[in-house]
């Protein structure tokens, strides 16, 4: 059958991201995003955004750098392959993913091929992809930066705005909180968060004072970019 490209918001696994279009993802979340490693966080991140996927076809030891799960499409389960690149590869050069399209070509019965990258792509990279997924016979879906956010926030893994976190502002910039963490440090006190909590939309007065305590804290610390090695 002719390839056929799925949107995002046709994967009834992915439901939620219906409520997140792609014009809600800003500069900041992709900037997030890009950030993401792809074997500490993208796959950890979609693994437990697939709650089932102990009952998948293939373990790790067969499909190594693929990611395999059922996914619910228009009310079937259907056999499914991610190829997932992040923080490691900010370009995706065909080279890099060369071997996981061998690997992809023996999966019998593959009915979806996914490759999500968050940097950029060479076009001959994607047509690889394509032309396998074309020839293997299967649909292919396509995330870039931006549907990966949009995944990745409609499931929680991410916040578009402090403000809009689960418990809400009160919580994450308790001044109760703040000041317990700090006051007990004996020799340094370390604090770890994304840049986005120091740019909070702030409706009232007493968001306000919450967010100032914090970006005070930023002021009169000495700041240290830390990057993990993948």
């Amino acid at each position: 059958m002719p390839v056929v490209l799925i949107p995002l918001d046709e994967i009834d696994s992915f439901h939620e991201v219906r409520a997140y279009p792609s014009s809600s993802i800003g500069p900041a979340l992709i900037t997030a995003v890009r950030e993401l490693n792809e074997r500490e966080e993208l796959e950890p991140f979609l693994r437990s955004i697939l709650t089932d996927v102990g009952d998948t076809p293939h373990g790790p030891a067969e499909i190594v750098d693929i990611l395999t799960h059922k996914l619910a499409y228009r009310g079937a389960p259907t056999l499914s392959a991610f190829i997932l690149k992040g923080r490691s590869f900010p370009t995706v050069r065909p080279k890099d993913i060369s071997h996981q399209i061998y690997r992809l070509e023996k999966i019998s019965g593959l009915g979806i091929a996914v490759l999500g990258y968050t940097g950029v792509i060479l076009d001959a990279a994607k047509e690889q992809f394509c032309s396998t997924a074309e020839r293997l016979g299967c649909r292919q879906l396509v995330l870039d930066a931006v549907e990966i956010a949009r995944l990745f926030v409609a499931y929680g893994f991410l916040c578009p705005r402090p403000e809009d976190a689960p418990r809400g502002m009160e919580f994450l910039y308790s001044l109760n909180r703040l000041n317990v963490a700090t006051s007990r440090a004996q020799a340094v006190c370390i604090l770890t968060s994304s840049p986005l909590l120091f740019e909070p939309d702030c409706k009232t007065p007493r968001q306000m004072r919450l967010a100032n305590a914090l970006c005070r804290y930023r002021e009169l610390a000495t700041e240290l970019v830390v990057r993990l090695q993948p």
